[in-house]
């Protein structure tokens, strides 16, 4: 049981229930009391709060909560402001010849696959697996391996299936044959245990507004030692190159001179101290209730969510895979777009915060749902489709 001090993180929420944090999650109450007073401390100190080095401090107690997050060291860690900027890194980066082959598949969130697809005017070429009802094995990624394929970038969890792929096996594969492997893992980080040395992953992109309950514009890389020196640096900056201050003051011609070493040669200029301290602030909280324990109270309420739909299996498509071993605390289903306008009423009346599109629905939970919700929740399906 996740203790009740947790639940009142999200007092502010009252009656609704909230299941919609693979669109947008949710900052808890010390998220938002740490917000609501970091640009008041900022103004009182006169910025000088800042210029004392004392963000600094708070950025490095974050990279080593994120590093103790994904079982890996901090120097590993580079903060972005979002999954993009970390996943076009690693596609813009990598020395690619004609004919190398990148693997995904043809359900990844366009952010994987636009990157990748803009450098096959190189010559590159992008393979993408077929999915059955939005699913594949490590197998069908394998039998698409050759002596060219370069990279595998997947999404550790699909958003719009809820699918998650053999993360663990994928990456051993890849690291049998010195494949590059890389995930996008937004709808994963924060609700499903990620273990980035485990699990054989080179490279990792996210940002903290979903599962990890942050704010927009912050994330983070994580970036295996060996691939680092890969990364080509975006930015020039006196944060990533080095250079003498006083010395260059007196030049009449600046030479070329050398990046920092590991990640801190792709990190240039200012950060968001305000993103990265408030992402900091949720992942203080979830590193105190266990990733573990979250993820087996999201697997509960899954359960208990599709034995509620058991009566509708003529009503409903779930997508994604039948084997719990492949949920993900996410389920998406596909009902009959006539009864689309219905089921939108049907939640708002019951106060339910769910992902409805035309003839789809997407539910996502975290932490702070019960099952209450997830009956009330079933019961508002029935209503409507019944």
């Amino acid at each position: 049981m996740i203790e009740s001090k947790y639940y009142k993180e999200y007092n502010y929420l009252n009656d609704i229930t909230y299941l919609d944090v693979s669109s947008m999650g949710l900052p808890p109450q010390r998220t938002l009391d740490h917000c609501r007073g970091f640009e008041d401390v900022f103004a009182k100190s006169f910025g000088r709060v800042s210029l004392e080095g004392d963000y600094e401090r708070q950025r490095i107690r974050v990279q080593a909560d994120v590093a103790r997050l994904l079982h890996t060291d901090p120097a590993n860690i580079m903060f972005t402001v979002n999954t993009t900027q970390g996943t076009s890194l690693l596609a813009k980066s990598l020395n690619l010849q004609p004919g190398d082959e990148i693997i995904s598949t043809a359900i990844e969130y366009p952010t994987i696959l636009l990157g990748w697809g803009q450098r096959q005017a190189e010559g590159i070429r992008l393979k993408l697996i077929k999915t059955q009802n939005g699913t594949f094995s490590a197998e069908d990624i394998l039998n698409e391996m050759t002596e060219r394929t370069r990279v595998v970038h997947l999404s550790f969890v699909h958003n719009h299936t809820g699918f998650m792929p053999d993360i663990e096996k994928i990456g051993a594969i890849c690291r049998e044959r010195s494949i590059l492997f890389a995930v996008d893992a937004i709808q994963a980080l924060g609700r499903v245990p990620v273990d980035v040395e485990k699990m054989n992953i080179d490279y990792l992109s996210t940002a903290a507004f979903k599962g990890l309950l942050g704010v927009l514009g912050s994330g983070f890389v994580y970036c295996c030692p060996k691939l680092q020196p890969m990364l080509k640096p975006e930015v020039y900056s006196d944060y990533n190159i080095v250079y003498d201050e006083e010395t260059m003051t007196n030049m009449m011609q600046i030479p070329v001179l050398p990046y920092r070493q590991g990640l801190e040669a792709i990190q240039g200029g200012s950060v968001s101290s305000y993103g990265i301290t408030a992402m900091g602030k949720s992942i203080e909280l979830l590193l105190e209730i266990g990733i573990d324990r979250v993820y087996s109270h999201c697997l509960r309420l899954e359960n208990l969510f599709r034995k509620g739909l058991s009566p509708l299996e003529d009503k409903v498509q779930i997508l994604g895979s039948k084997d719990c071993k492949h949920w993900s605390g996410v389920i998406c289903l596909k009902f009959d777009k006539d009864r689309t306008k219905q089921m939108k009423n049907a939640f708002a009346d019951k106060k339910i915060y769910a992902h409805i599109r035309e003839g789809y629905l997407r539910i996502s939970f975290h932490y702070y749902n019960s099952p209450d919700q997830v009956l009330l929740t079933v019961q508002a399906l029935t209503d409507v489709l019944k």
